[in-house]
């Protein structure tokens, strides 16, 4: 078997270690890679630090393929998030709505996953599927887990509770607390403005910093 000679420092370093017998502990089959004489290791097996050298280049392999999988996924996913936008500030602008308050809500209420349900609240926009199915009907929305109708259906609510309460905090606290007295358009008539809407509102200010506005 031929052996590779280690370098003074790795011999010295190996020699160090606190074991009173190093042939026991390394000798016969169970050695791993290490050349031992005389109770001391003076070499490694070359055959050991190609074997070992392999299983690096295979674990390395096997990591990159995976980081390439999950830089594809962030891709696709992405380009989904950047056509459903699109979308949005179309709608936005033929609303008169600011695309940025609505695109904080969708951050707010599902964090862009479509799939997103809380009771009967479904969706990128969490839209209550019980209250709002008149709406639904009128816009010929049948589910709201596409992104597209569910943002459809968001877009009309607010534009809706903008024409009768004006202001976007009102608005927001009345979408948040649905037909809730207690939480809805009677606190903020009380001048209370709920966490939730003050989130959004700081959130699309912030937005429409970074887009230039």
């Amino acid at each position: 078997m031929k052996a590779e000679t280690l370098s003074r420092k790795q011999r010295d370093f190996y020699n160090r270690l606190p074991v009173g017998n190093l042939d026991r502990l390394f000798g016969g089959d169970k050695t791993p890679g290490l050349v031992i004489q005389d109770g001391r290791i003076t070499g490694m097996k070359t055959e050991f630090c190609k074997g070992r050298f392999v299983k690096m280049v295979a674990v390395g392999f096997l990591v990159l393929l995976l980081l390439s999988g999950c830089l594809l996924i962030c891709r696709a996913e992405s380009k989904q998030q950047e056509d459903w936008t699109e979308y949005m500030e179309k709608l936005c602008e033929e609303r008169h709505l600011c695309p940025e308050l609505v695109e904080a809500v969708i951050e707010q209420e599902s964090g862009w996953d479509p799939k997103a349900i809380n009771g009967d609240c479904v969706g990128l926009m969490q839209i209550h599927q019980i209250w709002q199915w008149p709406r639904m009907q009128r816009l010929g929305v049948v589910d709201l887990t596409d992104p597209y109708e569910n943002i459809l259906t968001g877009v009309d609510l607010l534009e809706e509770l903008f024409e009768v309460h004006k202001e976007a905090a009102a608005v927001l606290m009345y979408y948040q607390a649905g037909n809730s007295k207690r939480y809805g358009l009677e606190a903020y008539r009380r001048g209370e403005i709920s966490d939730y809407a003050l989130q959004v509102l700081e959130r699309a200010a912030e937005l429409e910093r970074l887009h230039g506005k």
